[in-house]
């Protein structure tokens, strides 16, 4: 996790935003992702650029 990544997840929290972190490839795993960004409503998704 970068530094900016922590912030996020910080100042997310401040604002009482959920927050779903995955770790792993998401390559290999992106209809699991998408699939959970529906089931969780998850209005901003964000993956890695070597995506």
């Amino acid at each position: 996790m970068w530094m900016d990544d922590v912030e996020l997840v910080v100042s997310s929290l401040a604002l009482k935003a959920s927050i779903v972190l995955f770790y792993g490839s998401q390559c290999l795993n992106l209809d699991l992702l998408l699939k959970k960004a529906q089931r969780e409503k998850i209005t901003l998704f964000g993956i890695s650029a070597n995506m």
